[in-house]
């Protein structure tokens, strides 16, 4: 019998507005489950519909990922109270990107990894970072990718955070 263990882990915040992320909820239990193959009750996930990326600033991210990457940016009416909100968009996809206070940067990462898909040809990607003037971290490279070989250009975004423009081979 094949075993799952699934943490939970969890975001929340306080009245001071701090954040506990990564933390186990006390009243949501570590849930160990047995998969049974064809089984009525299964989820099958499809796509990514979108991603919300911590910032350190909203405005310097959204100009380099429409500048450097050629997404679209839309603004949309917050709250009362709240500042914009902003969402990058990219083919069927899109990034909403999320200002972390300077104070509470320590506890949420920043960091991560993005890899995107463009039908650019590689030497055009490295052209193209080089005249945005965006350090080349590595690349073109021969990559593993979710569905096949790709070849990727790895570049830094403005919080450090690794981002790979990839392209399949043919």
């Amino acid at each position: 019998m094949l075993k799952v263990g699934i943490r939970i882990h969890y975001a929340s915040g306080n009245r001071n507005g701090k954040w506990n992320v990564g933390a186990r909820s006390p009243e949501i239990p570590e849930i160990t489950a047995a998969p049974t193959l064809g089984s009525a009750m299964s989820i099958r996930i499809s796509a990514l519909d979108h991603v919300v990326l911590n910032v350190s600033n909203v405005e310097t991210s959204a100009v380099w990922y429409q500048q450097v990457l050629g997404m679209r940016r839309k603004d949309f009416e917050p709250a009362p109270g709240r500042p914009v909100r902003v969402s990058l968009s990219f083919g069927n996809q899109k990034i909403n990107l999320r200002r972390i206070p300077a104070d509470d940067r320590g506890q949420i990462a920043l960091k991560g990894a993005l890899c995107f898909l463009t039908e650019t040809a590689p030497a055009d990607v490295v052209a193209h970072l080089k005249a945005c003037s965006v350090a080349i971290e590595e690349g073109p490279v021969e990559k593993h990718g979710a569905v096949g070989m790709l070849i990727s250009v790895y570049c830094r975004d403005p919080d450090g955070r690794l981002i790979e423009i990839s392209a399949y081979e043919d």
